[in-house]
């Protein structure tokens, strides 16, 4: 089983807010040594190739000391920052769309498994068309959403927390028939962004795949950054994903 663990890493000024501004301050590359330190004790059952890609904005140190990089089944990419995680996310897997991968799975940067056996509970997941597996799905419609979802569009379900994994037998056909994986814009504005997290997966959905979540065993943990704190969706059950550095109260 091959897996290729797309991370979206941004380093810039939005993370000079909440609780990482301490973090960034000290060492841009937190997210990504915590990420390379939990990826060293995955067993090898399951063959992860992970990717990092960040902005191509970022300072020359930094990108320098990301260039010089060199672990195995470990890829760097640098990015026009355009579209948010969603556009990050779909270029890679078009990039990687002929490398054999069995599954995409997607992480932000501030995020973290919390068991080497992750995987597991994705992949188990996947069946019966189901095409994304996520930590929350939600239901749009232009009543819940308005100014985010068309009102022609009929009620459709999305990855509200978007970190999981991808079909990629699912993300082959989605391209070959639109020429792209997800359906975003590259703006770089929240109504955007906001728009793009209902939207991302709709090419899925409108071929006729489900997407479901890990609720029914597994708690998600969301980074409500804003408000420096931890909202946790199916309180009571272990978690998979967690934000880093962000204490269970």
């Amino acid at each position: 089983m091959r897996v290729n663990y797309i991370v979206a890493n941004y380093i810039g000024p939005l993370r000079t807010y909440s609780h990482y501004q301490e973090l960034f301050s000290n060492d841009p590359l937190y997210f990504f040594r915590k990420h390379l330190e939990f990826l060293s004790t995955i067993d090898s059952t399951n063959e992860v190739v992970a990717t990092f890609v960040f902005n191509d904005d970022i300072d020359l140190k930094t990108r320098y000391e990301l260039e010089s990089v060199n672990i195995n089944n470990v890829e760097i990419l640098f990015r026009k920052n355009a579209g948010f995680s969603y556009g990050i996310w779909n270029d890679t897997i078009i990039k990687n769309l002929n490398k054999d991968f069995d599954y995409f799975f997607l992480i932000e940067d501030d995020y973290l498994p919390c068991q080497v056996d992750f995987l597991d509970p994705f992949i188990k997941r996947i069946k019966n068309n189901v095409a994304f597996v996520c930590g929350l799905v939600d239901r749009a419609s232009s009543e819940i959403f308005p100014g985010h979802v068309l009102v022609e569009d009929e009620p459709f379900l999305f990855p509200s927390i978007s970190n999981g994994l991808l079909s990629a037998v699912a993300c082959k056909k989605v391209y070959s028939k639109t020429g792209s994986v997800f359906n975003i814009n590259l703006n770089s504005d929240y109504w955007s962004a906001y728009t793009n997290q209902i939207y991302f997966c709709k090419p899925f959905t409108d071929m006729g795949y489900n997407i479901v979540d890990t609720l029914d065993e597994y708690s998600s943990p969301y980074n409500n950054a804003n408000a420096k704190d931890l909202v946790i969706y199916g309180e009571g059950k272990p978690p998979l994903l967690s934000p880093i550095g962000i204490p269970h109260v």
